[in-house]
This record gives structure tokens, sequence and C-alpha cells, in this order.
């Protein structure tokens, strides 16, 4: 009995710790999360490919080191992973906050705490058997990361060329 109330324990705690650490990140970094939102709000799909870019480009010389005998080698590799995926949750907290900005627009939505709301909803939704788990989670990581890193190192998103709206014909006259 006492094993079962362990694991529901930490199973508690951890889903705690995930909205609290995204909450943290936009506390301490509000300009680097704003960034990484104005990028992922204006690009998404951008964010999503150069992420997963990234993602290799780091991912794969970080598993070479982390596979690696020597100690030194393994703790560079670690190290590697703990930066990329630091980054990424930097990412995801810019993506909590689009997904508070969007629930606030619905005038049905119940009032609460700022980025809270967000950040368990993609808690939530990446716990959702298969579709969270293998889809979900991948490309919402990725494409935070993808924004996250140009945040970190201060690139400001590109503006897109204003689309100009088609002109309305005008009204025929009455006589």
């Amino acid at each position: 009995m006492a094993d079962i109330l362990a694991i529901g324990v930490i199973l508690t705690a951890l889903g705690l710790a995930y909205p609290a650490l995204l909450s943290a990140l936009q506390l301490f970094f509000p300009a680097r999360v704003d960034l990484a939102r104005a990028r992922l709000e204006s690009r998404p799909w951008r964010c999503l490919w150069s992420g997963l870019g990234l993602a290799i480009l780091v991912g794969f010389p970080a598993g070479l080191l982390a596979a690696a005998p020597a100690g030194l080698f393994k703790f560079l590799g670690w190290a590697l992973i703990s930066l990329a995926l630091a980054a990424a949750a930097l990412g995801a907290a810019a993506l909590a906050q689009i997904l508070e900005a969007r629930l606030a627009a619905n005038p049905s939505a119940q009032p609460g705490p700022r980025w809270i709301r967000g950040a368990f909803l993609l808690e939530l939704a990446a716990i959702f058997p298969i579709i969270g788990w293998f889809l979900f989670i991948p490309i919402t990581t990725l494409a935070a990361f993808g924004a996250a890193v140009p945040a970190i190192l201060g690139k400001a998103p590109h503006p897109q060329a204003a689309l100009e709206p088609a002109s309305a014909p005008a009204p025929a006259a009455q006589s």
C-alpha cells in the first residue's frame, strides 16, 4: 500500500512541477520568452523545422559524447543534452503563454492565474495516450526548441509582410 501511495505522490509532484517550471522560466526570463512567443506566433512551421534541424545538429554529437566510455565525454554529452532541453523548456513557456492568451480570449474561460492554465493544458495534452506521447510531445518540443534558441541568442523574429486586404468593389451608384 505504501508503494502505491509513494508512486501517487511522485506522479502528483511531477504533474505540478512542469507548470511550475514553465511559470518560473516566464518570470525569470520574460524578454526571452516574449521573443520565443513572437517567433512561435509569427512562424510556427519554421520553428518546427528549425527545431528539428537543431535537434539533429545538437542531438547527434551529444548522443555520441554521452555514449563515450570516458567520464569527461559523458559529462559533456549530458550537459549538451541538458542545455538543449532547457532551451526547449523556455520555448514551452512561450507556448504556454500563447495557449493562455487564446484561452483568455474565450469569453467562457474561467479566470485564473496567468500561464498556469496554459502550462497545465500543455501537460494534459501530452499525457493523452499515443497521440500525446508520439505526436504532441515531439512536435511541441521541436517547435519550442526552434523558437527558443534564436530567442536565447536575442534575435527578434522578422516581421511578416502585411497582406493587403482585397479591395472591395465599389458600391453601385443608386439612381
